[in-house]
């Protein structure tokens, strides 16, 4: 609930982004290039965690501004 939160009027590009960079958290746990090439089996990686989204979130940031939502809110009840 509490990603759900922090992560409120984030865009599905956003939200997108987010999860890659999430994803992407087991195999920096490795360490370097070679560590992750040097990798015998797929199932020696570990599962992605919510501390991968907590570290994702430390690096991103919602691309739409507040008024911008309220300008699309605005512009869907038009049509």
């Amino acid at each position: 609930e509490e990603l759900v939160s922090r992560t409120e009027g984030y865009s599905c590009s956003d939200l997108t982004f987010l999860c890659s960079e999430a994803a992407f958290g087991p195999l920096r746990s490795l360490g370097g290039v070679n560590e992750i090439a040097s990798l015998e089996s797929k199932d020696l990686l570990r599962p992605i965690l919510v501390d991968d989204f907590w570290n994702s979130l430390k690096n991103s940031k919602r691309s739409v501004s507040n008024r911008m939502l309220q300008r699309y809110e605005e512009w869907e009840m038009e049509c």
